[in-house]
């Protein structure tokens, strides 16, 4: 099993990326924010993949199903944005999209057709959907309404960091050994 520590560099990878998409967007450098976002997301499923499989950080991986992993969770949280002023519908969209990507990835990580056994790689994932979900919703709200350097802001990006860090511990143990 990875150890948390390698768990936290993807973790704080996703958190720097999600975070500095929003402070970019909200300062009115949207392309700049988005191609962030994206890059973050890939470097994330990198580090994700080779932490998960036991490798060296920055090894070799299955770059199609990396791809389609790290953009499905880039335009889950793109649409989100998007939908933001109807936050249910946010949250929804979100959740499903975030379901999708992790169902996906849980096979990418054991190095399996990204569509093996899928219903159940969907039921596999709730858990972590939600966490990422909710947690991610509310501490990206909180600094899309209050910015990133204040006080609410700075303690979201903390609680971002904490709540992904379960999320990725979680999903770890989905490894089949």
């Amino acid at each position: 099993m990875a150890s948390n520590n390698r768990i936290l560099i993807f973790t704080i990878i996703e958190a720097v990326g999600l975070v500095a998409w929003l402070a970019l967007v909200r300062t009115g450098r949207v392309v700049l924010g988005v191609g962030v976002e994206i890059v973050g997301f890939i470097a994330e499923h990198i580090v994700s993949y080779n932490v998960k499989n036991g490798k060296p950080l920055l090894s070799g991986v299955p770059w199609r199903p990396v791809l389609v992993v790290a953009g499905i969770e880039s335009v889950a949280w793109l649409v989100w944005k998007a939908l933001l002023p109807e936050a249910i519908l946010a949250a929804g969209v979100l959740a499903l999209l975030l379901l999708l990507g992790h169902a996906l990835e849980l096979n990418l990580v054991n190095n399996l057709p990204l569509r093996h056994n899928f219903v159940r790689r969907l039921i596999d994932s709730i858990d972590i959907t939600l966490i990422e979900t909710i947690g991610g919703a509310v501490t990206l709200g909180f600094i899309i309404k209050y910015g990133l350097f204040t006080p609410e802001g700075i303690a979201s990006t903390i609680a971002l960091t904490f709540i992904l860090q379960e999320e990725h511990k979680r999903s770890a143990r989905k490894i089949i050994t």
